[in-house]
């Protein structure tokens, strides 16, 4: 016979004719004929008649369905033999106490209501007859209610961030969900693309999206979402992010186009988007108030008529729909009336006046006017004349050149004006006078080349200082004579009488020098000449800044070379030889109309004496 034994579940499979000895825990076992044993003692067992009711089996097969808010539905299996009136149903959730959903029921179901929204539960079944209540069967597994869809949220509202690639979020909370629902944010291109999450569970109600790009549309979307389920979402769209303002503009130059002033800048690179205007300002000042002369979506443009003269400031800002950029730094340009070129140019301040200077050294140059018309100043000096030849006692020193200066009309029309650049006169050598120097001419005027010097001669004419611009000194006698070298000739308003050798001092004016004496004449008792004098010098005047300023750096030029003296450099003459000494004797300056040293008192003879320096023409002007 095949034995059945209960231990939760009926099960088949032990053989035996006999009463079992082991139960494995069963109440009771029942044979296939029905025959029924019930557990005396541990492993000892007495067969009960087929009729005999025993407490009922626990249910099988639980299971837990048909889930709402509110209910779950419960099922079971049971044993329809062993007399069951009913069965009570218990549910627990969970962390919590159990409570009883129903005493009896007669169904293998129940259907238990009143729960909580989104819990989870446990069930536990009973099965009841007239003996007594079968074991528990109890769920394994937590059975959970349903959630609640959250409601869609609203008021979107989607406002650019000062950050132009983000945008700021918010929206109105859904009305209900449970659980509490969280938020996910989404966005895309309004021109077209897939939605990209930027926050899949946004716990408030703001968000910030960033990795935007600049100046473009978007389309922004909000959804409910919790564990139950996620709601259709609320949606904005065509919502433009900022773009970026214009940097500051930088590279603003300006040019004069007489009467206008154009001007150029670097192109604005960082604003977004691209399309900038560009606001030109202009002020006489640089700070205070400034008035818009143009605005333009090009890099360039030109300021008309502008009042010459003056300081003219510029600034330039980029703008585009996002804003107004930075002011470029200021720019000052002033457009001259009259602009000129030519020689070495210099620009000098004098009693809080500007001036400036053109120093035309040779006769290649020319002063070129390119803009307007003035009256300007002029100085045209010719070249020195050279030293007289000494020997044993001194020779005169070459006269300055011959000076003339005043003003000139000038205009672009007339341009180029071109002047001649006198040459310094050449000493001739031992008992020789020396050569006068060229003219110099430019603006009108010829200034004549200083006088050669006279030398150590026993021929009076030799002796005499030649006629120039200014005159060369007088030189020497030798063996016995007694007549008077004297001193050449000045030309009139240009230069003075160079000095003779009467008594060996300096007989010029205040205005002109005259090349210096020699030897004083025979039995006066003085063995050297004069000095040379200084042409030229003005000083606390704008005409005396201006030679400083064109190179002359003590304010003289056309200074007449001294004698066997040690006469002053001053005005560029040179100095001529003194006693035994050889060569403490110069040329006259470059470029100053300087006479020549003349010839020294010396046992070695000829030799020692200088030519003259070189002309010049000066002009300047205020600006």
């Amino acid at each position: 016979m095949t034995i059945k034994y209960l231990s939760g579940d009926r099960v088949s499979g032990l053989s035996t004719d006999t009463k079992p000895t082991m139960a494995d825990g069963s109440v009771f076992i029942e044979t296939d004929t029905g025959k029924r044993f019930i557990e005396k003692t541990s492993g000892t067992w007495e067969e009960v008649s087929g009729g005999t009711t025993l407490v009922p089996l626990a249910v099988t097969s639980l299971t837990t369905g048909s889930i709402t808010t509110t209910t779950i539905r419960a099922a079971w299996a049971s044993y329809a033999n062993d007399g069951i009136t009913g069965y009570r149903v218990e549910y627990q959730p969970e962390g919590g106490s159990w409570a009883e959903a129903t005493a009896s029921t007669t169904d293998l179901f129940y259907v238990v209501t009143g729960l909580s929204v989104y819990v989870q539960y446990h069930f536990r079944i009973t099965a009841i007859n007239g003996i007594g209540n079968s074991p528990t069967t109890t769920t394994g597994a937590l059975t959970r209610t349903l959630g609640i869809t959250p409601a869609v949220p609203t008021s979107l509202v989607a406002t650019a961030n000062t950050l132009a690639t983000s945008m700021d979020l918010v929206w109105v909370a859904s009305a209900t969900g449970t659980p509490t629902p969280t938020y996910k944010v989404e966005y895309k291109l309004s021109s077209a693309g897939s939605w990209s999450v930027s926050e899949a569970s946004q716990a408030g109600v703001t968000k910030t999206v960033t990795g935007l790009t600049e100046y473009t549309d978007y389309d922004f979307r909000v959804s409910g979402v919790n564990a139950h389920a996620t709601s259709s979402p609320i949606t904005v769209s065509t919502i433009k992010t900022n773009g970026v303002v214009p940097a500051q503009i930088t590279g603003l130059t300006l040019t004069n186009a007489k009467p206008d002033v154009t001007m150029v800048w670097t192109a604005d690179t960082a604003g977004i988007p691209s399309a900038v205007t560009y606001t030109v300002e202009h002020s006489l000042s640089g700070t205070g108030s400034w008035t818009t002369v143009n605005t333009t979506t090009t890099q360039a443009m030109t300021d008309s008529a502008v009042t010459l003269d003056v300081a003219h400031y510029y600034r330039v800002k980029g703008t585009n729909v996002q804003g107004a950029g930075t002011y470029s730094a200021n720019s000052v340009i002033t457009v001259p009336s009259f602009v000129a070129t030519g020689g070495t140019e210099t620009t000098f301040s004098h009693g809080g006046n500007t001036y400036k200077t053109h120093q035309l050294t040779t006769s290649s140059q020319t002063f070129v006017v390119t803009t307007g018309n003035k009256t300007i100043n002029y100085a045209v000096v010719g070249a020195g004349g050279g030293g007289g030849g000494g020997f044993n006692t001194g020779a005169g020193g070459g006269g300055a050149g011959g000076f003339q200066s005043g003003t000139f009309a000038v205009s672009a029309g007339s341009s180029p004006y071109a002047v001649t650049i006198g040459t310094g006169g050449a000493t001739a050598g031992t008992g020789s006078r020396g050569n006068n120097g060229t003219s110099s001419t430019g603006f009108g005027v010829t200034s004549a080349g200083g006088g050669g010097g006279g030398a150590r001669s026993q021929s009076i004419g030799n002796t005499h200082g030649r006629a120039g611009g200014s005159g060369g000194g007088g030189g020497s006698t030798w063996g016995g004579q007694s007549f008077q070298p004297l001193g050449g000739s000045g030309t009139g308003g240009q230069g003075n009488s160079g000095g003779s050798s009467v008594n060996g001092t300096n007989q010029h004016g205040s205005t002109a020098g005259g090349g210096g004496a020699g030897d004083a004449a025979p039995g006066l008792g003085n063995k050297r000449g004069g000095y040379g004098t200084n042409d030229f010098w003005i000083d606390s005047t704008a005409t005396g800044a201006m030679l400083v300023a064109a190179g002359y750096a003590d304010g003289y030029i056309a200074g007449g070379g001294g004698g066997c003296a040690s006469g002053s450099a001053n005005g560029g003459g040179g100095v001529g030889a003194s006693g035994s000494s050889v060569g403490n004797q110069f040329r006259g300056d470059a470029n100053s109309g300087g006479g020549g040293g003349g010839g020294g008192e010396t046992s070695m003879g000829a030799g020692n004496e200088y030519d003259g320096g070189t002309g010049v023409v000066l002009v300047w002007y205020q600006t």
